[in-house]
């Protein structure tokens, strides 16, 4: 345990050292952060990605208004058949068969709905790599537009750290996040990058 322990912190302490070396090499090296988790925010994002996504929600609507539908029928026909049930334990004599009946239209429409979601799922899924991957293609070569011509050397997403709550602290100067998204939103629609 105690060997395992000392080949990682070598292989860490070496991993270090590569990158002191780099860096004294590339002494001329300009580096920059961005957080690409900002680019989906509805104010202050991408306005590509956020009418990407009011066009996906727009086709997926019929899709869950029908879902809504069957979930409303479905708390409906449960509401009834469990009125059912507590009545028959109370004593009250109850339609067998409307109970049967309702039971079995309870299984069938669960099967439907998890069905519906499954397909909904899926759908969600296509469409939006249909709908988003041109847009994330675009932004790539968008960023890499930018960082030449802002003479960045090495362009590294923190959304990442951001997430997992790795991020102690940043210097707003290599923070390039809001200028990037400003430099993205100024283009014309359409606008290739090259």
């Amino acid at each position: 345990m105690k060997t395992l322990r000392l080949v990682i912190v070598s292989m860490i302490c070496a991993a270090f050292l590569a990158i002191a070396a780099t860096a004294q090499t590339t002494a001329n090296a300009k580096i920059a952060l961005i957080n690409t988790n900002a680019f989906y925010n509805v104010e202050g994002g991408i306005t590509k990605i956020a009418n990407g996504y009011k066009k996906l929600n727009a086709e997926m609507k019929p899709m869950l208004d029908q879902y809504n539908t069957k979930a409303t029928q479905y708390n409906n026909l449960k509401k009834a058949y469990d009125e059912l049930v507590q009545r028959a334990g109370t004593g009250v004599p109850v339609d067998e068969k409307d109970a049967q009946t309702k039971g079995e239209q309870l299984l069938t429409l669960k099967t439907e709905i998890t069905r519906m979601q499954e397909d909904i799922k899926n759908q969600k899924e296509k469409r939006e790599a249909e709908i988003m991957e041109p847009i994330n293609k675009e932004i790539g070569q968008s960023l890499e537009t930018y960082s030449k011509q802002k003479g960045y050397t090495l362009v590294m997403d923190i959304g990442p750290m951001v997430n997992a709550q790795m991020l102690l602290y940043l210097e707003p100067t290599i923070d390039i996040t809001k200028d990037f998204i400003t430099f993205y939103n100024a283009k014309p629609a359409g606008t290739a990058t090259k």
